[in-house]
């Protein structure tokens, strides 16, 4: 028996083709496949009597945080009846932060069935949460839920709150300790870095650019630097009352990323049946017969086929011949690769694609209500209602388009839903639908040209700029941090003086968010 050579074009068709087949016939058991947002095929009818979970959830990114949604970086507009830990924003309360939302719909049985829903990520901090939940700090439980098609039971919230509204969800109630809401809603803090680097590409990226051009570039590169492949990723930059647009649908993981690098890696403590059964698929068999039949053997599980990669369950596959062809020379004194079964790999770790693309930025100028559509369109296409749709919408343009830099939205793969933050549910619904989007901020590689003008204009005569620059680099938070630090040297004591304040200022505010954990 030898491994088969993955650059052969006569097996490599052959596997491809006949693992398409497979696929076809396996999309009847995807259920816990994340959705595909964009150019997927409409989902088929459901059921009338279909039971399924939507969870859909946004997380804000900065590089110079190493959390996504930690707690300094935005204040709570939850409900007064939430125990938030996140400081109260306490205004303008219909806009909705990035939070995660689960619902549940179809029947609810007969009789009325209870449902336990488990969320969980190790090393995560699940800040806030409604219904109340038993809770760790690194999950959260809503035991012993009760379905229902309607009830009376729901608390009193702020009209025109941003959280009324999920109410007008078509969704089945879910009732504990007789208090009954149509979704479930968590605030989580992950350890995950920004996954993702822009550069400026092209002419303007050359040395001899000037430093001092404020106009914006025509071209980027997008890298995947993270632990797990980026989807639909797009860029949005800001011209004029409007923004442009360039679009990458994928970015792979680096091969060449360190395979000692946990940079964004949360293994679960524990494994539900499902992941169980995943984690025991090995390999692919292929054999082929004497009178030159292909036969394709897998240990179940979706079987799923990019740019000619075999992954099973999330798992790249070894792929193996019985075909008695000999294999190539062995190299003296080393072992013969061809008696041996290598061990499925992480699919994050096997290229499947580009992890490095070049985004060429359209000429037309978009509205902010024309791009979040899009979005929005997007989840309505893989099976979400109106109201989540627009709830997705709604986080999305409060947080993830800024008037004086660029910022990047990208969908989280499959890998961040199996190994980063879990999902089980009691009864099994017989379908999941899960989505999560990132908003990358302060990425813009203008933005330290523009910071460094703004150390600069703390030492303006005129003190409205000098607050004004105040201010704008006490929004950018930590990305400011190290011009700050520089400033401290300067011969001007007036910026001296407002460096030391807004550093004292990020500090007093790491501080405070440290004590409450």
């Amino acid at each position: 028996m030898r491994r088969l050579n993955a650059t052969s074009s006569g097996w490599r068709a052959i596997v491809v083709v006949t693992a398409a087949l497979m696929l076809s016939m396996a999309t009847l058991h995807a259920e816990d496949a994340p959705p595909v947002t964009g150019d997927a095929p409409k989902p088929a009818a459901k059921r009338a009597d279909a039971f399924e979970a939507h969870e859909w959830l946004l997380l804000l990114s900065d590089p110079h945080v190493d959390h996504a949604n930690a707690e300094t970086m935005f204040d709570s507009t939850l409900p007064d009846v939430v125990r938030t830990r996140r400081p109260s924003a306490k205004t303008d309360l219909s806009k909705a932060m990035p939070v995660g939302v689960i619902a549940l719909h179809g029947s609810p049985g007969d009789p009325p069935r209870e449902v336990d829903v488990l969320i969980e990520s190790p090393k995560a901090n699940f800040l806030d949460h409604w219904p109340r939940a038993a809770s760790r700090t690194y999950r959260l439980l809503w035991q012993g839920m009760k379905l229902s098609e309607s009830s009376t039971d729901a608390r009193l919230l702020t009209p025109g709150h941003w959280v009324d509204r999920l109410r007008d969800n078509p969704a089945l109630y879910v009732t504990q300790d007789n208090r009954a809401e149509r979704f479930m809603l968590y605030d989580v803090e992950l350890p995950i870095s920004t996954p993702l680097k822009l550069d400026v590409a092209g002419a303007e990226a050359k040395p001899d650019a000037k430093a001092d051009d404020d106009r914006q570039p025509d071209q980027y590169t997008v890298t995947n630097i993270g632990a797990f492949e980026l989807l639909d990723v797009t860029v949005y930059q800001p011209s004029g009352d409007g923004w442009r647009v360039g679009r990458v649908d994928r970015l792979a993981v680096n091969p060449a990323r360190p395979a000692d690098d946990k940079s964004n890696d949360t293994k679960s403590p524990r494994k539900g049946p499902r992941e169980a059964a995943a984690g025991a698929i090995k390999k692919l068999q292929v054999t082929r017969g004497a009178g030159g039949q292909v036969k394709i053997v897998a240990n179940g599980g979706n079987i799923v086929v990019n740019g000619g990669n075999v992954v099973i369950n999330a798992q790249a596959v070894a792929i193996e011949t019985d075909d008695g062809e000999s294999g190539a020379p062995k190299e003296s004194g080393k072992p013969d690769a061809s008696s041996t079964t290598q061990a499925a790999k992480p699919a994050s770790a096997i290229p499947t694609g580009p992890f490095t693309a070049k985004v060429a930025m359209g000429a037309e100028v978009q509205s902010a209500d024309k791009l979040i559509t899009a979005w929005r369109d997007a989840m309505k296409h893989d099976g979400y209602t109106d109201v989540e749709a627009d709830h997705m919408a709604a986080m999305l343009k409060a947080n993830a388009l800024e008037p004086d830099h660029a910022t990047v939205v990208c969908r989280l793969g499959a890998p961040f839903h199996t190994d980063v933050l879990k999902l089980d549910i009691t009864p099994e619904p017989d379908r999941k639908l899960r989505t999560a989007l990132m908003v990358i901020r302060n990425a813009d590689p203008g933005i330290k040209r523009e910071i460094a003008r703004l150390v600069k204009q703390l030492g303006d005569d005129q003190w409205k700029l000098r607050e004004a620059a105040s201010e704008r680099l006490a929004a950018y938070g930590e990305a400011s941090a190290d011009a700050l630090r520089t400033a401290l040297k300067s011969s001007d004591l007036e910026v001296v003086y407002r460096a030391e304040r807004l550093l004292d200022r990020m500090s007093d505010k790491k501080k405070a968010g440290d004590e409450d954990q």
